[in-house]
């Protein structure tokens, strides 16, 4: 584990693994997110204002001129809702053909993978 950050209200330590972040106390130059193993979450080994689990999954842009945003995978599943090009979504692969939108109005709902690119 590694210091990242060390003031007179806070020492914050993180590791190369962890799955979970925290937003510290403000300094001066605004809020930092810090990342925090499970184990500082669970033994208290930081001082901050708000813990929040890391988000799940990458954003994607989509590259069709319209999309649509469907119930379930597939294209025989309902359409829910609709994107445009340049619209940007958080999503996780739910297998090669299709995302599953993971927050947002269409968290749960599914787009076809070919028509999203990640963004870096």
């Amino acid at each position: 584990m590694v210091a990242i950050e060390q003031t007179r209200r806070q020492k914050v330590l993180a590791s190369a693994y962890d799955e979970w972040v925290a937003r510290p106390f403000a300094s001066p130059n605004g809020p930092d997110i810090i990342v925090l193993s499970k184990d500082e979450l669970a033994h208290g080994l930081f001082d901050c204002d708000e813990v929040l689990k890391k988000p799940e999954g990458e954003v994607y842009e989509i590259t069709a001129a319209t999309l649509n945003v469907r119930a379930a995978p597939g294209t025989a599943s309902s359409i829910v809702g609709t994107l445009t090009t340049g619209a940007q979504v958080r999503a996780v692969v739910h297998n090669e053909s299709w995302l599953r939108i993971v927050e947002g109005a269409y968290a749960d709902r599914f787009i076809a993978s070919a028509w999203a690119v990640p963004l870096p």
